[in-house]
């Protein structure tokens, strides 16, 4: 009964927390590799 009701709204919960969860992963990788990247450059130089 408490697992219909709340269904829909646990679901879009999911939803939103799945794609929340992949941008964050893929902003951490990126935020890394860019700063990893700078670094490299600035010690070149």
């Amino acid at each position: 009964m408490y697992l219909e009701h709340c269904s829909a709204k646990s679901f879009f919960f999911f939803v939103i927390w799945r794609k929340f969860r992949i941008f964050a992963l893929f902003t951490l990788l990126f935020g890394w590799y860019w700063k990893g990247f700078l670094g490299f450059i600035l010690m070149e130089r």
